[in-house]
């Protein structure tokens, strides 16, 4: 049972970092659909910026690994201590997004986060038949909905900083 712990564990800190980003890629694609007005263009010309909020997410991850192991940093200590070192090897490549050639096409990094969506559907289908309390599901909604918001700040913290670099560029 202690692996299996610590397994669990680890895939919800993954599904609280990387699962609510699929939604919130949606949601953009879906607003930047529309171009009635001045704010839907805005998010239409910044789609592109999808995958650098995305691998600020992964940033942050990554901040998240080196803080729970800070008495050896080493790759090779992170990914041994690991109960499951291809989700976490595969969360912390987000961190390439940070690369112009990798961030040019949003939809990659669409791509590269459902695996973490899919876990949480695999959660979902698991619990449906098996005989679990309401807390079990609510802790995980409550995963979920930090992970959507976390997606959703970091975003923002994106466009916001596009903003202000365009702003100080006309300047």
């Amino acid at each position: 049972m202690g692996g299996h712990f610590f397994a669990y564990i680890e895939q919800l800190e993954l599904q609280s970092f990387f699962s609510g980003y699929p939604i919130v890629y949606m949601l953009v694609m879906f607003v930047a659909g529309f171009r009635k007005t001045k704010v839907f263009n805005y998010f239409e010309s910044n789609r592109s910026l999808l995958p650098r909020a995305y691998a600020l997410t992964g940033t942050l991850y990554l901040v998240f690994e080196l803080h729970k192991w800070y008495s050896d940093y080493s790759a090779t200590h992170l990914i041994s201590a690991s109960h499951t070192p291809y989700l976490l090897l595969w969360a912390l490549s987000s961190i390439l997004f940070w690369i112009p050639l990798l961030s040019k096409k949003a939809v990659i990094s669409f791509v590269h986060s459902l695996p973490f969506f899919l876990l949480v559907l695999k959660d979902i289908f698991l619990r449906m038949n098996a005989t679990v309390s309401q807390e079990d599901v609510r802790n995980s909604m409550i995963t979920y909905t930090f992970s959507i918001i976390l997606n959703l700040i970091t975003l923002s913290l994106v466009f916001f900083v596009n903003l202000l670099a365009g702003w100080y560029r006309k300047k």
